[in-house]
């Protein structure tokens, strides 16, 4: 029927997001559903794309805890934002329960153009943290991201200077 459907996490990352935008007056137009990166933002003189990702966690983020883009995505995906959001649940919640989540972190942002030179690929089967990776992804320790408010800013106060001008 053409209906788009995203898994729960997914979907509350990016109320989350939109929330946020929504707080901070920024326009936006959510462009899922088209299967390219979820966001279009508007600002003065000009626009960005953004895309969201969401990690479900049962331990609260921290800053060498990992900001993660599974390897496919990434070679498909090119926004000029990451954004990532943390989705934390407590041990022991049913993985069904629609109210398992408890609190929603908005843990920072990241230069599409720069991730994947940034941050680490490991491979389906690797350790990392005591834990066996699935599939193979991109690792980026939060603590390296931007906070989301300077994402903003930087695009609407710093309009058109590289990133190395940025850091």
């Amino acid at each position: 029927t053409g209906v788009q459907t995203c898994a729960l996490p997914i979907c509350l990352g990016e109320v989350v997001i939109e929330s946020w935008l929504t707080s901070k007056g920024i326009y936006f137009s959510y462009e899922g559903a088209k299967k390219l990166p979820d966001y279009r933002l508007f600002y003065k003189g000009g626009e960005m794309v953004v895309e969201v990702k969401t990690k479900d966690r049962t331990v609260v983020p921290k800053p060498h805890y990992a900001a993660t883009i599974p390897a496919d995505q990434l070679a498909r995906q090119h926004p000029d934002w990451f954004v990532f959001v943390s989705l934390f649940r407590p041990r022991g919640s049913q993985i069904d329960d629609p109210y398992r989540f408890t609190e929603a972190y908005i843990v920072g942002a990241f230069h599409g153009a720069e991730y994947k030179s940034k941050a680490q690929l490991l491979r389906a089967g690797d350790q990392d943290d005591g834990m066996t990776i699935l599939k193979d992804c991109y690792n980026l320790p939060i603590s390296y991201l931007f906070n989301a408010d300077d994402m903003v800013q930087f695009n609407t106060v710093e309009t058109g200077k590289e990133m190395e001008e940025w850091s």
